[in-house]
């Protein structure tokens, strides 16, 4: 390992390091986070495009191979987007849940 690399390293892990330290007083977002339901959902809207941008395209290569492994599927290898939702819909649930279980005191 190079030294300025080991030096750019330390560096960056005081850095860290610092914001964990001192951090939690300062809020630098204060301003435009309002709600941390509002941030929530901004979190959800994030992770939604995610799922469209980034796994979709994949998700299509896993069913191009299924159907190359088994081309009798019905639907043509449907489930894997199926199973995808499904997944997206328990993870929302569950956070809602989550949600609803702090808001009631249990």
């Amino acid at each position: 390992m190079e030294t300025g690399e080991i030096i750019r390293t330390g560096v960056a892990a005081l850095l860290f390091a610092l914001a964990f330290a001192v951090g939690g007083p300062m809020r630098p977002f204060a301003r435009l986070v309002h709600s941390k339901r509002g941030l929530l959902s901004f979190g959800a809207g994030m992770s939604a495009a995610y799922m469209f941008v980034h796994v979709m395209p994949e998700l299509h290569e896993t069913r191009e191979v299924i159907n190359e492994f088994n081309p009798d599927l019905p639907w043509e290898g449907m489930i894997v987007y199926f199973l995808a939702l499904v997944g997206f819909l328990v993870f929302y649930a569950l956070g809602h849940l989550r949600h609803a279980a702090r808001a009631g005191g249990e």
